[in-house]
């Protein structure tokens, strides 16, 4: 392509030679008025940047119809700044230099002329600059290397200031991404759905960072990140949300909050460090990820609205002594959440923050609220509770045995709580840690859908409701002894014949999941 190669679409007063590139074409549109100006649009998979803008009203209108099909992204303004009526939504950028020539130097004194000249036809209005590019700093626009399938690494230098929206979106193959210590904004989308073919290892992002945007690293194969950022920085809703990948989070202590939705699904997902200076933890933050661990700051002052809901790989967590509030549903369906350590000063915890089918066993309450064993009060948190104290003690009531079966003992009850091994045929213990019968505890192996076949010994005596929900892949429950089982809902009883492993697995995991089994 050269530039005598192009197509023309006339208009009625101007017309637009557009030149086509491949995955990139350019709209020159020749404005055929008084003052013979050009204006230049870059399109790239129906998105735009536009360079300067008409400004007689006759070409805003037919150039704005024009456009009416392709989402225009930004516009530079780089000459006198008339004809703001052009696309008034859309952001404009240009230099100090720029700005203060159309507003107060040369480029006003051209305006008024102009207006002057051609009266009511010319529009003299003008754009009001929205992102001022600093002299001798660059910005990478939005969509600039949109959907660039063969870029495999990126570095950007410490003179950019700012990413675009959508700039690098859903390059699949990405391995690498630096981003220099100088850019302030990232914008919403800028990263999404990188590396969706590759493993991105390793992301830090700068201390210089202001604005981590909406959406910005979403559905990108992300594996370990370390969230910089300046003083008052904030994680924006969804930034980080669907990376499947990603294994370890590292929250620097200038980030002040994290938005809404900023990690939810991220399924992979084991550590999270959160910095000294989170102070909000927005809804559904982490919701339906993977994460194991958590590491609060003191700082953290709200758990808000499922926060944590779905996080079915929690184990335990120790909230921060100056955390106040824990939103409704907060951990609403962490099924193996077993412990929980409260912090001095929790002055309300919201409805079902902790579910009505809780399954805390331990509950350290430092905080002056009165939470009684059995209470639905306070989110349900005390619901099942067989241990509540006021301070950590010396007795350990969890144990993970070497083949990874996870038990609950005290001095009256004996619970399998989770398996955390890597088999699929599951032979359960003859025994506790301790030695001693067991109970298999609700939701023990709740939605892994890993497991095919479990054999229970003749130890066990009860298995809970929900135990085997959702474990789609079983097909197998063997019974060691399989005489004297019953079904147990409420306050109605019956027999069953347990000698059938494949209906066995079928009775537990789908229609008879509320009730529990218990053999007398």
């Amino acid at each position: 392509m050269n530039k005598n190669t192009f197509t023309t679409v006339k208009l009625t007063k101007g017309e637009l030679n557009i030149y086509d590139f491949g995955g990139i074409k350019l709209h020159a549109y020749k404005t055929n008025d008084f003052i013979d100006d050009e204006v230049f649009i870059v399109e790239k998979n129906g998105k735009a940047v536009i360079i300067e803008s008409p400004c007689f009203f006759d070409n805003n209108k037919e150039l704005t119809e024009y456009l009416k099909d392709i989402e225009v992204e930004g516009m530079l303004v780089a000459y006198h700044g008339a004809g703001a009526t052009f696309l008034p939504k859309v952001p404009k950028y240009a230099t100090q230099n720029a700005l203060e020539y159309s507003e107060n130097g040369g480029g006003k004194a051209l305006i008024d002329n102009f207006a002057g000249a051609f009266g009511e036809i010319f529009d003299h209005s003008v754009h009001k600059i929205t992102n001022v590019i600093e002299t001798g700093k660059n910005t990478i626009g939005g969509i600039a290397f949109d959907r660039c399938r063969r870029l495999q690494e990126i570095t950007i230098p410490g003179s950019v200031r700012t990413i675009g929206a959508s700039a690098f979106s859903s390059c699949d193959r990405l391995v690498t991404i630096t981003i220099g210590d100088g850019v302030q904004e990232i914008g919403e989308s800028a990263f999404s759905g990188c590396g969706t073919l590759r493993a991105i290892e390793d992301l830090t992002l700068p201390a210089s960072t202001t604005v981590i945007g909406e959406g910005s690293f979403a559905g990108a194969n992300i594996v370990c990140l370390t969230v910089n950022g300046s003083e008052g920085c904030f994680i924006s809703p969804r930034a980080f949300s669907g990376c499947a990948l990603l294994k370890t989070v590292v929250i620097d202590d200038r980030i002040a909050s994290i938005g809404e939705s900023a990690f939810e699904y991220c399924s992979a997902l084991e550590t999270v460090v959160i910095g000294n200076g989170v102070e909000n933890i927005g809804k559904w933050a982490f919701a339906k990820s993977g994460v194991q661990t958590v590491a609060f700051s003191d700082t953290v002052q709200i758990i808000e609205a499922n926060a944590f809901s779905g996080c079915s790989r929690l184990q335990s967590v120790t909230l921060p002594d100056g955390l106040r509030t824990i939103g409704e549903d907060a951990f609403n369906g962490c099924v193996h959440l077993n412990s929980v350590t409260l912090g001095r000063n929790l002055q309300v915890i919201g409805a079902d923050a902790f579910s009505i089918e809780s399954t805390l066993l331990e509950i350290v309450n430092r905080s002056a609220l009165p939470l009684a064993a059995g209470s639905k009060d306070y989110g349900g948190i005390a619901k099942n509770a067989r241990t509540i104290r006021t301070e950590a003690g010396e007795r350990q009531y969890f144990a993970t045995t070497e083949d990874g079966y996870r038990f609950y003992e005290d001095d009256e009850v004996s619970y399998l709580l989770q398996y955390v091994g890597d088999e699929t045929e599951l032979i359960l213990p003859e025994s506790s840690p301790s030695g001693r019968a067991y109970s298999i505890y609700r939701r023990a192996f709740y939605e892994d859908d890993r497991i095919t076949a479990v054999t229970i010994p003749a130890c066990v005596r009860r298995i809970d409701p929900l135990v085997f929900t959702r474990c789609t892949s079983l097909t197998s429950l063997a019974f060691a002894c399989t005489d004297g089982w019953y079904e147990v809902y409420q306050e109605e009883r019956s027999a069953i014949d347990a000698s059938d492993p494949a209906k066995n697995a079928s009775r537990v995991e789908l229609e008879y999941y509320l009730k529990a089994w218990v053999r007398e």
